[in-house]
C-alpha cells in the first residue's frame, strides 16, 4: 500500500490533523495452542501492521505539528516572567 486511503488524503490535505489514535482492532476468547495460525497472523496484520501503516502514511503531518508543539514550549519557558 503506497497511496493514502481517501479519507487520509483529505484530512491531510485539510491540514487538520493534530491526533492520530490508534485504537482499531479485533480481539477473540482462544488459548494461545488453540489458535489457528492464520487468525494469529489476522490479528497481527489488523491491531500491529495496521496501526503502523497508518503511522507511516501520515507522519509529514504529524511531525510537523511536532515541532510547532515543540516550538510553543520553547517559547512559552523562554518567554515566561522571571521566576515562573
Amino acid at each position: 500500500m503506497t497511496e493514502l486511503p481517501e479519507e487520509v488524503t483529505r484530512v491531510v490535505e485539510c491540514g487538520t490533523l493534530d491526533v492520530l489514535v490508534n485504537n482499531a482492532g479485533i480481539g477473540h476468547a482462544c488459548a494461545l495452542l488453540d489458535t489457528p495460525l492464520d487468525l494469529v497472523q489476522l490479528h497481527m496484520e489488523t491491531n500491529y501492521v495496521g496501526a503502523v501503516r497508518i503511522i507511516q502514511l501520515v507522519r509529514a503531518s504529524l511531525a510537523s505539528k511536532h515541532a510547532l508543539h515543540s516550538i510553543s514550549d520553547i517559547l512559552r519557558v523562554e518567554l515566561a516572567p522571571p521566576g515562573h
